[in-house]
């Protein structure tokens, strides 16, 4: 792939990114899943029955009391590889209680405010 091809692929994913994910943490009942980064050695080898992490989203997500959110964030490292496809990201935010937290926001903040960490 030509090198403007991988700046246009990165830019469209980072404005993907900074439209639709949350910067500010708001005060509700939610679980906290970060996602790794991928390709990942531990997650295909230590877990290869949960490699699939839109389908772990999905499963969190439909097991989860009414009353709460699963808020996703994309791991920061991702950048070096030019995020994840845009589909990827839609998969998740088609999920009802689902909301994408932007890569740049704290996770200590995240932390100190979730009921649960995945």
């Amino acid at each position: 792939m030509n090198q403007l091809s991988l700046i246009l692929k990165k830019y469209f994913r980072e404005s993907f990114l900074f439209k639709y994910s949350i910067f500010s943490i708001p005060n509700e009942q939610f679980v906290f899943f970060p996602l790794q980064v991928e390709p990942e050695r531990n997650v295909l080898f230590g877990a290869p029955f949960y490699s699939n992490q839109l389908d772990i989203i999905e499963k969190i997500a439909k097991s989860l009391p009414v009353d709460y959110k699963l808020y996703v964030k994309e791991h920061p490292a991702m950048e070096k590889k030019k995020w994840r496809k845009i589909s990827n990201y839609k998969k998740i935010l088609d999920l009802p209680n689902v909301k994408l937290i932007h890569p740049s926001v704290n996770s200590s903040e995240i932390m100190r405010k979730t009921s649960l960490i995945t």
